[in-house]
């Protein structure tokens, strides 16, 4: 098992983390800010057809005055992720938090469990 974030006020601004065909992660107690669209995949945490991922009291946010479209998503799980849970994270100052699947037919198997999960000024992908 790999943990990320373990000391307090450990985190990234301005770059997310990509986990791809990742296995047994844990992303914990990370601030990550202003992941603008076009870099990386544009997201601050993102999943992809990765299993057993644990992302846990997180704080993930950016600003709600720079657009719609200036950054992307501050949660994605997609392409195939199994087995995530995501519990006690902040989402928060976002217009696009989260998405689950790549495209209207897909979803993750299982979906992810989210207890505890806190979003404010978060207007869509909730």
């Amino acid at each position: 098992m790999i943990g990320v974030g373990v000391g307090a006020g450990s985190g990234l601004t301005g770059c997310g983390l990509n986990l791809r065909d990742a296995r047994n992660i844990v992303v914990r107690n990370l601030r990550i800010a202003k992941v603008r669209a076009g870099v990386g995949n544009g997201d601050a945490i993102h999943l992809d057809n990765s299993t057993n991922v644990w992302i846990d009291h997180n704080d993930l946010s950016s600003d709600t005055t720079s657009g719609t479209d200036y950054y992307d998503g501050l949660l994605d799980v997609t392409h195939g992720s199994n087995f995530v849970t995501v519990s006690w994270n902040r989402l928060h100052d976002h217009v696009k938090c989260s998405l689950v699947g790549h495209s209207d037919g897909a979803t993750a198997s299982p979906p992810p469990a989210a207890p505890g999960r806190w979003s404010r000024g978060t207007p869509s992908r909730t």
